[in-house]
């Protein structure tokens, strides 16, 4: 929209201030604008500030990710001052603006979201994350990837609160640790996702814990944790019936001994089968056998 201005002749602004707000012009109108569209807009007259005003109060989902870089602090809040009733909140790589002070007030006022994306949002700080866990109790969704201020303590506490968790990415969080994942683990019990790539603090243990206590889960992530081995992906493969996804690329201590009944079960997995070489069995017998302890090595060189 090159120019509002010109394009909303006066005639036209009456027509269309005929038109029912939350049955048309939010439905099916306001939704194709971008946000700066939007304020292009709300700059018009009085009457489309009003009806600008009004579709950030009524709507139900807010996703700055594509215009994370265009946003303001100011403008966020304008957008939000007046909305009570977002269900998704999307702030990824809101990264140079972002803060405590604006998102703290946005989850207080906002107490029914069922999915946040937080994803590289490096300005905040755990005030959020204890502010979601005591607003937001019926939160599903929680992105939290590359967010290097994440701490243990964190995500126990919103674990406890918010008990319903489905998807949960902590990707990149140095500082998660077995402790707020076995918690978040044995407190929600319907995981179907949990990313934890990168998360050098994780270990056998927690694996093990999750396994045990989500039987929904569908989607791990360990890609990099190396301190997960062969039992903790087993003991997954064994109990997680649903497992449809396992990362475990950089995991030097995983490997097709834990992997292979995964492949057989269709799971996909981020690394390569490892190629087999054929094992001799008697004096002068040599049967295709395959065994994952002497992969096939090229020496020629």
């Amino acid at each position: 929209m090159a120019d509002v201005r010109s394009s909303f002749s006066r005639s036209n602004l009456a027509n269309f201030s005929r038109l029912p707000w939350e049955d048309v012009v939010f439905l099916h109108i306001f939704p194709h604008f971008t946000i700066p569209q939007l304020f292009k807009f709300r700059n018009v007259c009085k009457f489309c500030r009003d009806a600008c005003d009004s579709y950030f109060a009524w709507q139900r989902v807010l996703d700055c990710s594509q215009v994370s870089s265009r946003l303001t602090s100011s403008a966020l809040m304008l957008i939000t001052k007046s909305n009570f009733s977002l269900r998704l909140l999307s702030l990824k790589n809101c990264k140079s603006w972002l803060c405590d002070t604006v998102l703290v007030e946005i989850l207080k006022r906002n107490t029914r979201l069922c999915e946040l994306d937080l994803t590289a949002c490096s300005g905040l700080t755990n005030l959020a994350l204890f502010t979601l866990a005591e607003c937001n109790r019926g939160l599903k969704v929680l992105r939290l990837r590359e967010c290097r201020w994440v701490s243990s303590d964190a995500v126990t506490q919103v674990s406890l609160c918010c008990i319903s968790l489905e998807h949960v990415d902590l990707a990149g969080c140095w500082e998660v640790t077995d402790l707020c994942v076995s918690s978040l683990a044995s407190c929600c019990n319907g995981l179907k996702t949990l990313v934890l790539n990168d998360c050098y603090g994780v270990s056998d243990n927690c694996i093990r814990i999750v396994a045990k206590s989500c039987p929904k889960l569908s989607h791990l992530g360990i890609r990099g944790c190396w301190r997960v081995s062969n039992s903790a992906v087993k003991m997954v493969g064994e109990y997680c019936p649903l497992l449809t996804i396992l990362k475990v690329r950089d995991c030097r201590d995983i490997s097709e001994a834990s992997l292979a009944r995964l492949r057989i079960r269709g799971v996909k997995i981020d690394v390569e089968q490892a190629k087999w070489t054929n094992m001799p069995v008697g004096p002068n017998e040599y049967p295709e056998q395959r065994d994952w302890r002497i992969p096939m090595v090229n020496l020629n060189i």
